[in-house]
């Protein structure tokens, strides 16, 4: 396949329910569009879910991180141009560049599991097949998410039983309710003033309809440090750094 091919494109708009009180699209709906182009690119590809799932296989989001200059407003429209970029260990690499109005606002880099679905188990397939490492060498942003540390001083601590508006058709927390509960532990005028410049994140374990979890907060500066555990279990579940 040429690069052209390889590199998806796709125009969402950003309407009332995706933005927040000061009209900027929410990095939830954000991290949302971008979830939705990948999983059809997959499928463009051959590696989509309907195709895994009759393997008793899954896909599932591991890391990402997200660089933005600003957060476009609504009304409005966002584009996003999307590739494969070939395999570090176990993780299958995608890259983002968005724009608005032909302006780029935001990079993403992102690494994926294929994973059994009764064991939970990942698994490696399909790295023989070239357009999985052709573009390998385009990079949205030049790194790899790395592992998270949560470090700095304890400020807020949030505790949420899962519901029935928290979960995916697994029954499990969906990658952007973890994303809207960060910041929800923050105060309405700190939203207002402290624009997000670079969102990192872990998934690290599954959270489940009715789980108690608790969120946690560190600060260091303008690095803030997040933790959703489910003390129920002796789990934690999501990490997550945010700078400033």
């Amino acid at each position: 396949m040429s690069e052209d091919q390889l590199i998806l494109q796709r125009k969402f708009p950003i309407t009332s329910r995706h933005a927040d009180f000061k009209s900027e699209l929410r990095i939830s709906s954000l991290i949302n569009d971008y979830i939705q182009i990948a999983w059809q690119h997959a499928e463009e590809l051959g590696l989509g879910y309907l195709h895994l799932k009759e393997q008793g296989l899954g896909w599932v989001l591991s890391r990402f991180t997200l660089n933005l200059d600003y957060l476009p407003k609504w009304p409005g429209e966002i584009e996003i141009k999307t590739w494969p970029k070939g395999m570090n260990r176990l993780f299958y690499l995608r890259d983002a560049e968005i724009f608005n109005e032909g302006k780029k606002f935001a990079s993403i880099t992102s690494a994926w599991l294929i994973f059994d679905i009764n064991s939970k188990r990942p698994k490696v397939l399909y790295q023989d097949r070239p357009y999985l490492h052709s573009l390998a060498d385009k990079h949205a942003i030049d790194e790899i998410t790395p592992s998270l540390k949560t470090e700095g001083i304890p400020v807020e601590s949030m505790e949420h039983e899962i519901r029935y508006n928290d979960i995916d058709v697994n029954l499990h927390l969906t990658t952007v309710r973890y994303l809207d509960f960060l910041l929800d532990s923050y105060d309405i005028e700190f939203i207002r003033k402290n624009p997000p410049k670079k969102l990192r994140v872990n998934f690290l374990k599954e959270v489940a309809f009715g789980d108690k979890t608790v969120l946690q907060r560190l600060e260091n500066e303008k690095i803030h440090s997040f933790e959703l555990s489910t003390p129920g279990k002796n789990a934690i579940n999501f990490r997550a750094e945010i700078t400033y």
